[in-house]
């Protein structure tokens, strides 16, 4: 698994349209800095 920066791509009622990892292994790492830049509110849909 590699980690990678993160970024959110919302729909109109913020739903992440980013798949997280592959349907064997719906994981993925991200490294953030919060201060450097934030992360829009945003939700997931159940598994």
């Amino acid at each position: 698994m590699e980690i990678r920066a993160c970024s959110a791509e919302s729909d109109s009622g913020r739903r992440e349209r980013i798949a997280h990892g592959t349907a064997e292994f719906p994981v993925a790492c991200y490294d953030n800095d919060l201060a450097a830049a934030s992360v829009p509110w945003h939700w997931h849909g159940g598994v």
